[in-house]
């Protein structure tokens, strides 16, 4: 499983298919607040906003958004085609990459309206993150199966949405 600190003392863990959240005080304090059995909606990513308000989840091909302190679903972000392996936040709370085995990445606000897709890798994203300054999305993928080891990780401009080295 993958496991994310929070803010309050909280952690995230992943275990299967579920997501639990774990009060740091309370070493057997686990509760489940997200669960899914169902493969469309399997839970393969998560990560805290950096003001620890809010939690952005990969499930099945959406982002969910979600609020820290209750799990109540804040929006629904919609528009890759298969699941969603990686999220995360710029450094300010005020842009969510996330990176799908469709093979883009998509840029969106807190309030769920899409900024930009990043197309270029032939294969599925597997892990996304942006620089410190903000200014640039990084994307890892499965290329290198497909081509021969060369063109794995891309460097985007979140400005402009273009590819700025690999």
């Amino acid at each position: 499983g993958w496991l994310c600190k929070g803010a309050m003392g909280t952690r995230m863990e992943g275990r299967g298919w579920g997501l639990l959240v774990k009060a740091c005080c309370k070493p057997q304090g686990y509760t489940p607040l997200l669960s899914s059995i169902d493969f469309a909606r399997i839970i393969q990513c998560v990560t805290f906003s950096p003001d620890g308000n809010n939690i952005a989840c990969g499930v099945g091909s959406s982002v969910e958004l979600r609020s820290e302190h209750t799990m109540e679903l804040k929006g629904v972000m919609k528009g890759h085609s298969q699941n969603v392996y990686s999220v995360a936040w710029n450094h300010a709370g005020s842009l969510l990459a996330s990176g799908s085995i469709d093979g883009t990445v998509r840029l969106w606000t807190p309030d769920g309206k899409e900024m930009g897709t990043l197309k270029g890798h032939d294969c599925h994203v597997l892990s996304v993150a942006y620089s410190p300054d903000g200014k640039f999305v990084a994307s890892a993928s499965g290329d290198i199966w497909r081509r021969g080891g060369t063109d794995c990780v891309k460097i985007w401009d979140v400005e402009t949405m273009e590819e700025k080295g690999t």
